[in-house]
């Protein structure tokens, strides 16, 4: 598999055991852009519109200020942080068959240590990217605790998005009644670390509420929660 020389690929193409989550990745920038991936290469069996959500997280602010575009998915910033650290961006794009890459137009020095950044992806079959709606948080201690999020079609798919500053959390375990997309570190010995995680369920509610991330972190973090309707 291709695997560009600016990321480590560290769980590419994880199937999603038949269920709506059909592929899962986490990778790390560790140079030049925040982000220039390739999708297709990552998810062969990607359908056109399929939904791709992505969560990242850095040390460094101006990761949510970014823009995702390119040549490529068009990727919508559904949600970011772009004034404190943990830096976040909680992402979405619909595969559409022919584009192969989402990038953004950050740039950083590769001496700061604040430059890797962590990313989480799942790619999700069966529901409608256009229709997504979302809330998000800001919060100073603990976990990530995505909020409240209602108004939505029954049998949606939801999103518990989380991004968390300063901490190395290796035993990230997902909101109570949600599966875990995947959680990823980014960090230098010398600081700069954030944690990103991902976590989904179908909601047959129309409202839901996920809790917190479980895990040993507690700084500040950013926190989100998308429904997307099906199809």
């Amino acid at each position: 598999m291709d695997v560009d020389f600016l990321f480590q690929l560290i769980a590419a193409n994880q199937g999603g055991g038949g269920g709506p989550l059909v592929g899962s990745t986490t990778i790390v920038a560790t140079a030049g852009p925040y982000l220039d991936w390739d999708f297709a290469s990552t998810f062969p069996n990607a359908q056109v519109g399929d939904a791709l959500i992505g969560v990242g997280a850095a040390d460094r602010n101006d990761l949510g200020s970014a823009i995702y575009t390119s040549g490529s998915l068009n990727a919508q910033k559904i949600s970011s942080e772009s004034s404190k650290s943990p830096g976040s961006a909680f992402l979405l794009a619909t595969w559409d068959g022919v584009n192969t890459r989402i990038t953004s137009n950050n740039t950083i020095p590769v001496d700061s240590p604040s430059y890797y950044c962590g990313w989480v992806f799942g790619l999700f079959r069966g529901f409608n990217p256009g229709g997504v709606t979302a809330s998000s948080i800001n919060g100073t201690t603990g976990m990530p605790n995505p909020p409240l999020r209602s108004g939505f079609a029954a049998n949606s798919l939801v999103l518990a998005c989380g991004a968390i500053d300063d901490d190395a959390v290796t035993d990230v375990t997902p909101p109570v009644g949600f599966d875990l997309v995947g959680s990823r570190t980014a960090s230098l010995t010398a600081g700069g670390t954030a944690t990103a995680m991902l976590a989904w369920k179908i909601s047959t509610a129309g409202a839901e509420d996920p809790g917190s991330f479980g895990g040993s972190g507690g700084d500040s973090w950013r926190a989100a929660t998308l429904a997307l309707p099906p199809v």
